[in-house]
């Protein structure tokens, strides 16, 4: 249901549970070969020149580099700019449809690790009717996608929908049953200053926009 609203209190956080991991080799991730990349051209092709794809087209180009403030960047900063995303297209997702996983040859489908339990079943929260059609129309959007699956598991879990940034829904699953079966993976994410440190000095130029953050890996058929 959509509200504005504070998110839940520490204490009422439903926590991993701190045990031995029960199949240590289900997560065997393999290094990832980092090729040199090319080197940058010094004088790109000027930005209206160069020729759309199927995947960029001029309008989707236009959009990336209309969010660029004016001035922040010279007009030859800009053709470069236009040149690497049109180099490094198929790393750009302008709907779920484009949007791709990890390969699977580094990154093994994610095996949920879960202590013993007994499924369970929760009762569903309603969509309130002036939403219904956009929420359907997010879970087929999903499902063709490849996200979502038809399934005859023993488990229901809650879905809701939550009004995010420009008035758009989002869904999110209440997965805090589960979490209080799942056992915690002790380990720690990387340090950001760790990685900081060796930019010092350089000039960085970076395109960010997080269109999924959250569906990279696969998640295993047995989870």
């Amino acid at each position: 249901m959509p509200a504005t609203r504070k998110y839940k209190p520490v204490d009422r956080k439903v926590r991993p549970v701190p045990t031995y991991m029960p199949n240590s080799s289900a997560q065997v991730f393999k290094p990832i070969p980092i090729e040199d990349p090319e080197p940058l051209p010094h004088h790109p092709i000027p930005y209206a020149q160069i020729i759309p794809t199927a995947r960029l087209s001029r309008e989707r180009l236009d959009r990336i580099l209309g969010t660029v403030p004016d001035g922040f960047l010279s007009s030859a900063e800009l053709d470069l700019l236009a040149h690497v995303l049109v180099l490094r297209e198929n790393a750009l997702a302008f709907d779920h449809g484009e949007r791709g996983v990890f390969s699977r040859l580094y990154y093994p489908d994610y095996e949920i690790p879960l202590i013993e339990h007994t499924p369970w079943v929760q009762e569903p929260i309603r969509i309130p009717k002036a939403i219904e059609k956009e929420v359907r129309n997010l879970l087929q959007e999903q499902r063709r996608a490849g996200k979502y699956e038809d399934s005859c598991a023993s488990y229901r879990s809650r879905v809701f929908a939550v009004v995010k940034a420009m008035n758009k829904l989002r869904l999110v699953h209440d997965l805090q049953e589960m979490n209080q079966y799942v056992i915690r993976d002790a380990a720690l994410p990387p340090r950001p200053d760790d990685f900081a440190e060796s930019f010092v000095g350089h000039a960085i130029y970076g395109v960010a926009d997080l269109f999924s953050g959250y569906d990279a890996v696969t998640l295993a058929e047995r989870s």
